[in-house]
């Protein structure tokens, strides 16, 4: 379940996934007409970073408090995620979601990582919420041969779900729902997100 942001003591800037919103959150004023999009928001790659590792745990399903690390399992293998510690990096178009890494099959105290580079559109050359990625993602063989599905639906999954979050922090429509995301673009250092009114049912 998406968690409902709250306002912080400071200003009437929600709280997105418990990460405090900064001025980089444009509000909507007023409330949308269904089917209307909202200006553009910018999020500087710093804060999109926070947001992300908050949203990590949502989407691996972890509590608040205690370790971040999550182990998948499947047959006789095991790997090692380390959501606390995924980064984002944000190029004209792309968004690249760097995944650290660790099983028996690397070396013990390496600090691998996994890149899932995400082609999204830009302000210009909106692509709505459509993301292509590579069929096998950059990193070790010996994780990405077996892991390769995972590791990609992870990172289009906390990607997404940080889209919807601040879309819905962003304002309403005219009766009062959240907006929900219409489009997720990227520039040199910054995530953009064009959320919108949903349309009637």
């Amino acid at each position: 379940m998406a968690a409902r942001p709250t306002a912080t003591a400071r200003s009437n800037r929600p709280d997105i996934v418990g990460v405090p919103a900064g001025d980089w959150l444009t509000l909507s004023r007023g409330r949308l007409n269904a089917g209307r999009p909202a200006k553009w928001i910018e999020i500087p790659v710093q804060a999109a970073q926070q947001l992300l590792q908050a949203t990590t745990r949502l989407v691996a399903d972890l509590p608040r408090t205690g370790s971040r690390d999550v182990v998948w399992v499947s047959g006789t293998d095991e790997l090692k995620v380390a959501t606390e510690r995924v980064t984002l990096t944000c190029h004209p178009g792309l968004v690249v979601i760097t995944i650290p890494v660790a099983c028996d099959q690397l070396p013990a105290r390496s600090r691998s990582t996994v890149d899932v580079p995400l082609a999204v559109g830009s302000r210009e050359q909106p692509r709505g919420l459509m993301m292509s990625t590579l069929v096998t993602p950059t990193g070790p063989s010996v994780v990405t041969d077996v892991w390769a599905d995972s590791l990609v639906a992870f990172a289009w999954e906390s990607l997404l779900t940080l889209v919807r979050e601040v879309a819905r922090a962003s304002g309403h429509d005219r009766v009062g729902r959240a907006l929900v995301p219409l489009s997720v673009a990227a520039t040199d250092g910054s995530l953009l997100v064009q959320p919108m009114a949903g349309h009637d049912q």
